[in-house]
């Protein structure tokens, strides 16, 4: 499914005019959108989160090989 800068949308191969569908078919796009954001948020996310895990990760074998002792 892709939104056109036509007002159309093409789903499963087929474009539809956004002006005919339905106001239940435009809510699902806009859910559909909403989603997709929420998505890419997620991601961004998980990619700072993986970043900060590695870097105590690093700090934690640097510790425990070279650091003080109890």
């Amino acid at each position: 499914m892709s939104k056109k800068k036509d007002n159309t949308v093409k789903i499963n191969d087929k474009d539809y005019k956004l002006d005919d569908l339905t106001s239940k078919a435009k809510y699902f796009l806009g859910q559909i959108k909403d989603l997709e954001t929420k998505i890419s948020q997620a991601k961004i996310s998980l990619d700072q989160l993986e970043a900060a895990k590695k870097h105590f990760v690093f700090h934690l074998i640097d510790n425990v090989e070279n650091g003080e002792t109890k």
